[in-house]
């Protein structure tokens, strides 16, 4: 895991992007990522998806693109995939994840204001 003067370091360097950039989101152990404006809905399709084949298969019988305006509800059970405010363009030779850092158990309630973490 990097710590924050790491990873300005390798911002600086040019070796990790990330646009837009904002200070206030480079932490101790990780970069906080922010919710975009866009969230794509899991259709029930029961045809199964092959990663190998995504350029012949149309996506929207898959997943419906919701443009965010104020919230967004996610409720149980729900699939979800977001975009995030900024882009992050990372050195072949770091590991990164991410993850969600708040969550609700029943449903969560996703604005602008909502970060995520990605530890690098």
């Amino acid at each position: 895991m990097l710590s924050g003067r790491e990873i300005l370091k390798l911002i600086k360097k040019g070796e990790l992007a990330v646009n837009p950039l904002d200070a206030s989101i480079i932490r101790e152990n990780g970069i906080d990522l922010r919710i975009g404006d866009e969230v794509a809905v899991l259709i029930n399709n029961p045809n199964p998806l092959d990663p190998e084949k995504l350029g012949e298969v149309d996506l929207e019988e898959y997943f419906k693109v919701i443009k965010i305006e104020d919230s967004f509800v996610l409720q149980p059970y729900m699939k979800i995939l977001v975009t995030t405010l900024e882009y992050i363009k990372m050195p072949i030779n770091v590991g990164w994840s991410c993850r969600a850092t708040k969550h609700v158990c029943k449903a969560w309630l996703i604005n602008s204001s909502n970060s995520y973490r990605c530890w690098l």
